[in-house]
């Protein structure tokens, strides 16, 4: 749709499927020893930390979890770790987790009202309420950040 843009992918989907994989074969105890490793391994910040960090991985952790993530994340890893993803405008979104979280309160919600579409309106009314003025609220946190490194289609867009 728009050439010479990127796109990331989420970080929790990708550990969510990660831990599904990886608790096949292991214990709760090994994914708690497991979880700050690949952290520290996606928030990787050069070609250096990332080398260092998958050896200590690899070294700490049994080949088959070891295995999996080569076969099925290495490859995408331009799309997930911070030494590549921070060359693209961001704006430290690296979740959908805000969606999901949106989702899960309309659910829970939901599954509390029975039939009445009166009760999902104002359900959905309710929680999207509270997403604005909790935006807002950030909004009012944040400060002006220049956007650096655009892709060129975005160009037109900045205003200069």
């Amino acid at each position: 749709m728009y050439p010479g843009c990127s796109n990331i992918l989420c970080r929790w989907h990708i550990e969510k499927n990660v831990q599904v994989q990886y608790r096949k074969h292991f214990t709760h105890e090994d994914w708690e020893d497991f979880s700050p490793l690949w952290k520290q391994f996606i928030n990787s910040n050069s070609e250096d930390q990332y080398i260092e960090r998958f050896n200590k991985m690899k070294a700490s952790m049994n080949e088959t979890i070891i295995q999996y993530i080569e076969d099925n994340w290495l490859p995408l890893k331009h799309k997930f770790i911070s030494m590549y993803i921070n060359k693209v405008p961001h704006y430290s979104n690296v979740h959908t987790t805000r969606v999901e979280g949106a989702h899960r309160h309309i659910k829970k919600e939901l599954n509390h009202r029975m039939g009445e579409l009166s009760n999902v309106v104002a359900s959905i009314y309710k929680r999207l309420n509270s997403e604005t003025h909790e935006r807002a609220f950030e909004a009012t946190q944040n400060t002006f950040k220049k956007i650096t490194n655009l892709p060129s289609c975005f160009e037109p867009l900045q205003g200069i």
